[in-house]
């Protein structure tokens, strides 16, 4: 089972704002984060780690973003 991360611990370890992290969001450039409630949104943590390995390979953020939240809505086999 997959862990969920609070948004602050994204930001965390990202060296990220908030404002930065919705900003990033809203440009297509980070992966919308799940909302569990109406005060709560996280990101699962396997989506965080592919998310870095790749930018860090060099894929462009908003690329590494279109493809996990494409593999999002994928229906398991």
């Amino acid at each position: 089972m997959d862990q969920f991360l609070k948004l602050s611990v994204v930001c965390n370890t990202l060296s990220i704002s908030k404002a930065t992290l919705y900003r990033w969001v809203n440009e297509g450039k980070l992966i919308k984060p799940i909302q569990l409630g109406a005060n709560t949104s996280v990101i699962r943590k396997s989506e965080l780690i592919e998310y870095m390995n790749r930018i860090v390979r060099g894929d462009t953020r908003e690329e590494v973003t279109r493809d996990i939240e494409q593999a999002r809505t994928q229906i398991p086999r």
